[in-house]
């Protein structure tokens, strides 16, 4: 048997732009992000006020550029629903989740920023080679290879400190980080559920990504993401920080909200 890897699949993510509204507008937006390496191929759509990114770039650098040619943007969909098996449930409601850290008042101490799994799409070929009356016959099938990229922008890390986040099977956050569980071991490369590793900047924060074969975001969703002090393995009981829960995020092209119902904030309005 033979398994033969496709290509690796790039990350989608959508955005509402807000001042997008004519040919000219597109044009800008395209020249916008043309300076970022990372952004492979961009559309636009004037009808829905949207752009949709390919590429490795992350949100804050996507946000960021658009800032910069004039235009507000704001996340609104990751991951390729596509990916989503039938039997999950709607895959639009299960090829992206986030956990959010929001400081002292939530729980989370000193720490906020936020965490992004979205499901990346990747086919391999297998081609199994069958022996028949003295001759070998090759059939070729395709099988789903599942990956996810996963994101963090932290900020309220001491200087330089040394730090992973990792899956826990519980979302109970009534004790804090202390009563999410054991990690979740969600692929066989990630026996402790680690999701990446990485060390705070002399500020504080960091920006960090990986993209993790066998990660499932229907699978991890309503579990908890938590921080923990040190590096991976360094100690059998590592000091968990922080805590935030998984929840649902919208796939690429199926948030149709216009205010955020949870603090009325305006997402997006038609041109």
């Amino acid at each position: 048997m033979v398994c033969e890897a496709a290509p690796a699949p790039l990350l989608r993510r959508e955005y509402a732009v807000e001042e997008l509204s004519c040919a000219a507008c597109e044009s800008s937006v395209r020249s916008a992000l043309s300076s970022l390496p990372a952004v492979t191929s961009v559309s636009t759509s004037l009808q829905h006020g949207t752009v949709v990114v390919e590429g490795e770039a992350s949100v804050e650098a996507v946000v960021d550029a658009l800032a910069r040619g004039g235009f507000s943007a704001r996340l609104i969909g990751s991951g390729d629903f596509t990916a989503v098996p039938p039997h999950v449930g709607p895959p639009h409601e299960n090829a992206a989740c986030v956990a959010e850290f929001k400081g002292a008042a939530y729980g989370t101490g000193s720490l906020c920023g936020v965490l992004r799994v979205a499901q990346l799409s990747g086919m391999r070929r297998v081609v199994l080679a069958l022996t028949a009356c003295h001759s070998v016959v090759s059939l070729t099938r395709a099988q789903t290879a599942h990956s996810a990229r996963v994101e963090v922008s932290l900020s309220g890390l001491e200087a330089g400190q040394a730090f992973f986040v990792a899956v826990h099977s519980s979302g109970d956050l009534s004790g804090g980080a202390d009563s999410t569980g054991a990690p979740l071991p969600f692929a066989p490369s990630a026996p402790e559920g680690l999701l990446l590793a990485a060390s705070a900047s002399q500020a504080g924060t960091c920006a960090a990504s990986a993209v993790l074969q066998g990660l499932r975001a229907w699978e991890v969703v309503g579990r908890a993401a938590v921080v923990h002090l040190g590096a991976p393995q360094e100690t059998q009981t590592p000091q968990r920080l922080a805590a935030a829960v998984l929840a649902r995020a919208a796939a690429v092209g199926s948030n149709t909200k216009r205010v955020c119902a949870c603090d009325g904030t305006l997402l997006f309005s038609l041109p």
